[in-house]
């Protein structure tokens, strides 16, 4: 689902304002969980932030700042979980299907990109938020997502001792059978990534970020993105 001129003209200003003063860094290609190929570039990851459901089940973790950040993020984080009812059809119901809501800003500079995936079992949905002020369709970047009849929604398996989610590698050096599933019909819907737009995709649709061309120049696709992280996959860890 797609929402344009999701955030204020003022509070989108102000998000960008606040981009251009974050601190990025390469991402790891190597992660044993990174969706990234080493073709897929030098994308960069910022700032993370993590806004729970409810707060008796918060867990602290040294990767992500709690919501309210007294940030100009905390806007698309609030208005996410207003719209938490609208997105039950995509995303399920927060609590009963997700606990927790994750946000990191993201860079893409000319050449990178984001190969073919699925995302983990660990979440029920993901979002996009463009933070840029201007992209040219000739720029390239698009969010491609596969035809629905690729869907395969993945199993999340908890570990019988800790109760912690198991990795699912299955995908990490052979992503055959993920190709012949969004081969099959050959056909998508690609979502240019414009100014204020926000993208919803519920979990198991796999999806891919298109290469930013050469024509972008020092342009960079700047964005919010996060996952709707499944209550099992929390439940099972104690504050």
């Amino acid at each position: 689902v797609v929402f344009d001129d999701a955030l204020p003209a003022a509070d989108f200003a102000m998000l960008w304002s606040h981009f251009k003063a974050m601190t990025f860094q390469a991402i790891n290609l190597g992660a044993p969980q990174a969706p990234w190929r080493p073709s897929d570039g030098r994308p960069m990851t910022g700032p993370a932030v993590a806004a729970w459901i409810d707060p008796a089940i918060a867990i602290n973790d040294s990767k992500h700042a709690r919501f309210p950040t007294g940030t100009p993020i905390d806007a698309l984080i609030r208005l996410l979980l207003d719209a938490a009812p609208r997105l039950e059809r995509w995303v399920g119901k927060p609590t009963e299907e997700w606990a927790v809501m994750t946000a990191v800003s993201w860079l893409y500079p000319l050449g990178s990109a984001l190969s073919w995936h699925s995302d983990s079992a660990m979440y029920s949905g993901a979002f996009t938020f463009y933070v840029h002020p201007v992209w040219d369709p000739h720029w390239g970047g698009e969010l491609v997502v596969a035809d629905p009849s690729a869907h395969q929604r993945r199993e999340l398996v908890l570990d019988p001792r800790s109760g912690q989610p198991l990795a699912d590698n299955s995908e990490r050096f052979d992503r055959s059978a993920l190709s012949e599933r969004i081969a099959l019909r050959g056909i998508g819907t690609s979502v240019m990534p414009r100014p204020n737009r926000l993208v919803v995709i519920s979990g198991g649709h796999p999806h891919k970020i298109s290469r930013v061309e050469v024509a972008a120049g020092d342009n960079v696709r700047a964005s919010v993105a996060g996952f709707f992280v499944r209550t099992r996959a929390v439940a099972g860890v104690t504050p």
